[in-house]
């Protein structure tokens, strides 16, 4: 607080006065007492460190280096085509697959030239460009079926807007030629009939028919 004064002389004077405030608390001392106590949870302080989704995939290391199978992606959004091939990668090492990392392939570029009005003479004329970003995965040392299942656990949650592209070798012990020949010659004996018919229903059809053909002729014959 100011307060103003009036010297003798005329001038005014300033003086500092001092404002104190106390608090007094309306509550009597015993009134409140505490029946329980409250439990808090405790505080847990983040570890320090990434996350595993921020990571980069692990991978599993190949054993004899052989490719089984050659997996190209193709997209227009190389965001997109960064995830999905990150989420492939994935994929392989939780089925214990040797996967190589990304192959980043050259990007395609598309252009079309158009003219904006619909004459055809018209001079002004509008460029088009399309960019398509292709990625590579290489997988080594892995069982077929392994393949075929990641396959088509990629393919069912494959987003809008990338498509896939897959090249898959199996090998063979020696002596698959005799082998596919045994194959060929069951087929060929358990192949149905040109007219789609079993045989089974081929001879019972024949039979029924010489049959007939036994009944018209006793009929034909004249009674002695």
């Amino acid at each position: 607080m100011l307060k103003i004064t009036k010297s003798l002389a005329g001038f005014s004077s300033i003086a500092k006065v001092s404002l104190t405030r106390t608090f007094v608390s309306s509550t009597r001392s015993g009134s409140a007492e505490i029946k329980s106590k409250i439990d808090l949870p405790a505080v847990h302080e983040p570890a320090e460190g990434f996350d595993d989704v921020f990571q980069v995939p692990d991978r599993v290391q190949p054993t004899h280096g052989i490719p089984v199978c050659n997996l190209h992606f193709r997209g227009y959004l190389p965001q997109h085509l960064d995830f999905y091939v990150d989420f492939a990668r994935r994929a392989a090492f939780s089925l214990n697959m040797p996967c190589s990392g990304p192959v980043y392939l050259p990007t395609q570029t598309s252009r079309w030239t158009v003219i904006k009005s619909p004459f055809v003479h018209k001079k002004s004329q509008e460029n088009f460009e399309r960019k398509t970003h292709k990625r590579l995965l290489q997988i080594k040392d892995t069982n077929p079926e392994v393949v075929q299942r990641w396959l088509h656990y990629l393919k069912m949650n494959a987003p809008a807007g990338i498509g896939m592209r897959a090249t898959t070798w199996e090998f063979e012990n020696v002596g698959v030629g005799k082998t596919m020949v045994e194959k060929a010659k069951k087929l060929q004996r358990s192949a149905p009939v040109s007219n789609g018919e079993d045989k089974e229903t081929q001879v019972k059809e024949i039979a029924a028919q010489l049959l007939k053909d036994i009944e018209a002729e006793t009929k034909d014959e004249p009674k002695a």
